[in-house]
């Protein structure tokens, strides 16, 4: 697996457990995370794992993709390790497998391709 699949993988072994959301304060956003333990009305507690101080950085943007990345680092993690054993299968069949496993692997968008 890619040093950047696993480096994603271990900070996540680490990190808080989803999933995560976003939510809007006054001066600041807060990205929050579930807690084991439960309200008074058995509701799970969230406590924040990261503040954005909207008056310094006003870019609303900012808490959703870390929301949207940390929910959806499964998926990435598989795309990555996909695309590793699309790249490894390719080099071992022919000099121009190897040719296109450079090309994505140096991320070149192939012929065609926007």
């Amino acid at each position: 697996m890619s040093s950047l699949a696993n480096e994603l993988e271990k900070l996540a072994g680490e990190a808080t457990p989803g999933p995560w959301e976003a939510t809007e304060r006054s001066g600041y956003r807060e990205i929050l995370a579930p807690c084991a333990d439960s309200d008074w009305y058995g509701r799970p507690k969230t406590h924040a794992v990261a503040y954005i101080d909207t008056e310094i950085d006003e870019k609303s943007t900012d808490a959703a993709l870390i929301v949207a990345l940390r929910n959806n680092l499964p998926t990435i993690l598989s795309a990555l390790r996909e695309r590793e054993a699309v790249t490894n299968w390719l080099r071992g069949h022919s000099i121009a497998g190897d040719h296109l496993a450079s090309r994505i692997e140096a991320g070149e968008h192939m012929k065609g391709e926007g």
